[in-house]
């Protein structure tokens, strides 16, 4: 990646966003969803070695549970209920946030926004956002879709707009493609990547 563009933080990418400014060059804009443990242990000394930073999206309800403790809530995280996965803790994120790394809100139960009334979202959003900051001691300016499907997984006529009224400065989502000048931040598109992909698929 580093061969064909520029890495930035999401921070850098929502000004160059607001600014309305042309965007003249090419950036990677790197972000990770859920709150996975291997965050901690194996992509944070990667991006560091590289010289890069990126945002996590965590789920705030999975942070700090256990999967001997909390084996069938976690079960329960994917739709198909086979997959156990190992969530980071607060010490984690605060760890990665103090290197560097922006944390990020990804709703406090990983829903479909969807299919939730206003008040559910807006609860979601602002439970999340509360609680990052309580643990973190900073501000969490950046919301992550879950699933990210517009009209399928949330509304876009409703649910950015909740998302900057509860104070976020960003709505990202997973519809594919690059943003450009004029994108708003409040619907960022994302591309996903997938280890074995060659890289046409980033050109």
């Amino acid at each position: 990646m580093a061969s064909l563009g520029d890495f930035i933080g999401i921070d850098d990418a929502v000004a160059m966003l607001n600014s309305g400014a042309p965007i003249t060059g090419r950036y990677f804009c790197l972000t990770f969803d859920d709150g996975f443990k291997n965050w901690a242990t194996n992509a944070v000394p990667l991006l560091l070695d590289a010289g890069a930073t990126a945002a996590f999206f965590i789920v705030t309800g999975c942070i700090g549970t256990s999967i001997e403790d909390d084996r069938d809530k976690l079960l329960g995280f994917y739709d198909q209920g086979d997959l156990l996965m190992e969530f980071l803790n607060w010490d984690d994120c605060r760890a990665m946030a103090d290197a560097g790394m922006t944390i990020g809100s990804h709703t406090v139960n990983h829903v479909h926004l969807a299919e939730l009334d206003d008040a559910e979202v807006q609860a979601e959003m602002q439970g999340s956002k509360e609680t990052i900051e309580a643990e973190l001691d900073r501000v969490c300016d950046h919301f992550c879709c879950p699933f990210g499907r517009a009209t399928i997984d949330y509304l876009p006529d409703r649910d950015p707009s909740i998302a900057r009224s509860v104070g976020y400065r960003s709505f990202l989502a997973t519809n594919r493609g690059m943003a450009r000048q004029g994108t708003s931040p409040m619907e960022i598109p994302r591309d996903h990547l997938l280890a074995g992909w060659d890289n046409y698929q980033l050109q």
